[in-house]
């Protein structure tokens, strides 16, 4: 267990969090890029790693969505608001190039503005990879299965944004696409974390004004966000919409889950299943408990102590 000792105990409405005696304020951009149906809980997820992460600053969140809803402002509103920070999250991709995604006018225009706007941006999945192409051509590389799943990573920098984090930890991972960690290296990006099965997990580069963090895991995720994915997964199989069954996530459920599950993938793919078995069903009431949930308050602690030092360092009182 490893928790900052100022994050322990965090009073949270729905926009804004704190600790008793703050000793900063933050305003930070959400641009939610999910789509309408998964718009509240994923900014839900937000909203509550940053409130076990906000330690003793006053963090104000401004959630923005491409034609608003939910609760979000239009991105249009985007360009006009005075910002601190800004967290990009990643959507599902439905293209083959980056560039033919729907959301990417919107996300090529935040890589632009954003490094004269912010101390700081964090870009999640598929964010990651529109950036990154933006600033320096580097293309995503489609991965032969889903990755998914927990993935062990480990701090390879020791950079400011990673002062909280211990030497090692887990985060999931939920992608289709990689970004390849030479081709990073060659562009001048600093790799702060990497895994042996996901390899670049966290890295980053300056952009004029703003450090650029990019995630290619979810420290974000819920518990169950995962298995939300799977069964919405093994549902498009079933369908037909997806021609290969969905590989389990990996060092996820345990194992009396996983062999139900693996049992209950091999009846459905020789089409003799009679209905998940009762394992399968208790797992579908009760997804796993969140290991990485200290990680990712740690993380996002380091992220908000960093932009608070720049912004002091930028406007001093």
């Amino acid at each position: 267990m490893f928790i900052r000792p100022d994050i322990a105990d965090v009073m949270t409405d729905a926009k804004v969090y704190s600790t008793s005696g703050p000793c900063g304020e933050i305003v930070v951009g959400l641009v939610n890029l999910m789509p309408p149906l998964a718009l509240q809980a994923f900014t839900l997820q937000y909203q509550q790693v940053l409130a076990l992460a906000a330690g003793r600053f006053r963090v104000h969140l401004l959630v923005f969505t491409i034609g608003g809803g939910g609760g979000a402002e239009d991105i249009s509103a985007l360009w006009n608001t005075s910002l601190d920070a800004l967290i990009v999250t990643g959507a599902e991709p439905r293209a083959a190039a980056i560039t033919e995604e729907p959301c990417w006018p919107t996300l090529a225009k935040l890589a632009e503005w954003a490094g004269d706007h912010t101390v700081s941006v964090i870009w999640s999945c598929l964010a990651a990879h529109g950036a990154i192409f933006y600033l320096d051509r580097i293309e995503r590389r489609r991965l032969r299965d889903k990755l998914s799943g927990i993935f062990e990573c480990s701090n390879v920098s020791g950079h400011d944004l990673l002062a909280f984090m211990p030497q090692s930890w887990v985060v999931p991972h939920s992608r289709y696409n990689t970004a390849d960690e030479a081709k990073l290296i060659e562009h001048g990006y600093t790799v702060l974390a990497r895994g042996q099965l996901v390899g670049a997990d966290t890295f980053a580069k300056q952009r004029n004004n703003s450090l650029f963090v990019f995630l290619q895991g979810h420290p974000e995720y819920a518990a169950e966000t995962l298995l939300r994915e799977y069964k919405r997964d093994i549902g498009r199989f079933l369908s037909g919409g997806q021609q290969s069954y969905p590989k389990m996530p990996e060092a996820y459920f345990d194992a009396e889950i996983a062999h139900a599950l693996a049992a209950f993938e091999k009846q459905t793919i020789r089409g003799s299943q009679l209905g998940p078995p009762p394992e399968v069903g208790r797992c579908l009431v009760r997804p796993p408990a969140d290991r990485w949930r200290d990680a990712a308050s740690c993380l996002y602690a380091g992220w908000l102590s960093y932009v608070a030092a720049r912004k002091q360092v930028s406007h001093p009182t």
